[in-house]
């Protein structure tokens, strides 16, 4: 038997009316520790709460739709660039000479890339499609790259 119990069927003299007595006691208990809980708790909760949606940023605008078209980004793209050599490629394989308009402000996912890397990689596309630039003609809308196949006999 609890201690608990043993004082409350003391106090009461019966051990089946001290039990009840007990579960009152014991519900009260519980009811009064969940509202000091819920009071200590709350506040902080609250807190956190708020710290969080600032960190998510404002709310989205009311007046926009999810089913509204987004417009593409006018500027060229360097995918469309290297999708360009593989034609290319195909064009001076059967004719022996191709070109390539590479234009300026190129882009990558839509983020601005500079001159010197999409240089990069638009060679480094030619020779993995077997072209080697002749040569590159600048005019003010971009480059246009004359190729031609790789010799195979030249090492």
């Amino acid at each position: 038997m609890s201690t608990a119990l043993r004082i409350v069927e003391a106090m009461v003299g019966s051990p089946e009316v001290a039990s009840t007595h007990l579960a009152a006691i014991q519900a009260d208990v519980l009811v009064r520790s969940f509202a000091i809980a819920l009071v200590v708790v709350t506040p902080l909760w609250l807190h956190r709460r708020r710290r969080a949606r600032r960190a998510e940023g404002p709310p989205p605008d009311s007046t926009t739709t999810d089913d509204s078209v987004a417009t593409p980004d006018p500027r060229p793209r360097l995918e469309a660039v290297i999708a360009d050599v593989e034609r290319a490629a195909t064009s001076a394989a059967v004719e022996g000479t191709a070109t390539l308009d590479v234009p300026t402000d190129l882009t990558i996912d839509g983020a601005p890339i500079d001159t010197g890397t999409a240089d990069v990689l638009i060679r480094d596309a030619l020779r993995r499609s077997g072209l080697v630039a002749v040569t590159e003609t600048s005019t003010p809308a971009g480059r246009t790259i004359e190729c031609r196949p790789i010799d195979p006999t030249h090492p």
